[in-house]
């Protein structure tokens, strides 16, 4: 079994197996073996460009290359009702249709078990309010959902409105504890731009985890990180918050890559707020930890 002309190698043939490490859908894996996908808790769909052409298009969807294929898809993934882990990442999904978001939510609708979903890669900063009206309408249904990831969707190009909207939408999202925000540039913002997402940030209800790797933040303007590390000092929940800045060395296949990164240095006027903030620097090098408890620290490497 394959999902595309880009083969891998593996000793497991099962669709579990399939689903979870290929890319590039192939409709052969789905129609053949739909009886299986009761028991799927992990789809991999990234690199696909899953958004749609002209619905009259599909005629015979077993027929059609990757592009466009949410209409006969969400029949397939309605039956996925133990999928935990479902990535979406690098789909162009800012240019998907209302329909195409709307065979989205249909199919969430019995995604009642997943936990961790990734929009990275399409995007996001381009959809206007109905964009962003079909995601809360998607995180909505995915109640159970612990792990988000927005990485590499050019947010800081987002207005006030849309941070303020953003707010909204996850202060609902009850169960989310982990959000990643990386390689967003976000370092280009200034203090009231990090106004607005920590104004954002503090309405998750029980955010614990929060990833701003790849955004070169020790390059913040001085007013940019007292904002931001006020706004994370008041994030009652909130363990762990990563800086990690990503080196990246191509391989064979593009869509693998291999991920180094180096420890941030900051100055000591830097760490001086840090530390005025609630946060103390440990033995271990650019961590610093929450004065409240072991488990409440926030990663500078």
């Amino acid at each position: 079994l394959m999902l595309g002309p880009q083969l891998h190698s593996t000793t497991d043939n099962s669709l579990a197996k399939q689903l979870e490490n290929y890319h590039q859908f192939n409709w052969t894996l789905l129609l053949k073996h739909q009886e299986e996908l009761s028991e799927i808790k992990t789809i991999n769909l990234c690199y696909n460009w899953l958004c749609e052409p002209q619905e009259e298009m599909w005629v015979a969807p077993e027929l059609c290359p990757s592009m466009g294929i949410w209409p006969a898809l969400k029949e397939k993934l309605q039956l996925c009702k133990n999928l935990e882990k479902l990535n979406l990442s690098l789909n162009g999904l800012f240019q998907l249709s209302p329909s195409g978001w709307i065979n989205i939510i249909k199919s969430a609708e019995q995604w009642t078990k997943l936990k961790k979903l990734n929009l990275k890669g399409n995007t996001l900063s381009r959809l206007d309010d109905n964009g962003w009206e079909f995601i809360e309408a998607l995180l909505i249904k995915c109640r159970n959902l612990d792990h988000l990831n927005l990485g590499n969707n050019a947010l800081y190009e987002l207005s006030p409105e849309k941070w303020h909207f953003i707010g909204n939408i996850l202060k609902n999202c009850d169960n989310l504890t982990r959000l990643k925000l990386g390689d967003n540039h976000l370092e280009k913002l200034d203090a009231k731009g990090w106004l607005n997402i920590s104004n954002a940030l503090k309405k998750i209800p029980n955010l614990k985890r929060l990833n701003f790797s790849g955004n070169s933040m020790h390059f913040l303007e001085i007013g940019s990180w007292k904002e931001l590390i006020k706004s994370l000092g008041k994030c009652k929940t909130l363990e762990t918050v990563k800086f990690h800045k990503y080196h990246h060395s191509p391989t064979k296949n593009k869509l693998e890559k291999n991920e180094r990164y180096t420890n941030i240095k900051l100055s000591p006027y830097r760490e001086e707020i840090l530390k005025n903030h609630g946060f103390i620097p440990t033995e271990f090098t650019g961590t610093w930890q929450r004065k409240r408890g072991p488990r409440n620290s926030i990663y500078l490497v």
